[in-house]
């Protein structure tokens, strides 16, 4: 699994995509890290009604990528998980295709 997972992550460059890259992509307050619990955990809160519609998902998959990697590098001490929050209020599923989700 390591070297599979290593391998995906080069291959989509995980390691070098940019706050510049997604910015847009973070433009709806879709998705964001919200500090820390008292164990050092990052929060990250996603709200999928807010979401915008896209032909392409691929800019808002790498924004979650960018926001995920960010949020593990700026954990402190020895967390090695971090809390979702999701706020599934006004989301219906005209929010994103079934394709997506699934």
């Amino acid at each position: 699994m390591l070297k599979g997972t290593l391998k995906w992550r080069q291959e989509h460059k995980i390691d070098s995509i940019t706050a510049e890259e997604v910015m847009e992509s973070g433009k709806p307050g879709h998705l964001y890290q919200r500090g820390f619990d008292k164990e050092g955990r990052a929060v990250i809160v996603m709200i999928p009604s807010k979401e915008i519609k896209r032909e392409n998902y691929g800019s808002g998959i790498q924004y979650l990528i960018y926001t995920m990697e960010s949020a593990i590098k700026s954990m402190e001490g020895k967390a090695e998980q971090m809390i979702w929050l999701i706020d599934f209020a006004g989301f219906t599923k005209n929010h994103f295709p079934i394709k997506f989700v699934s």
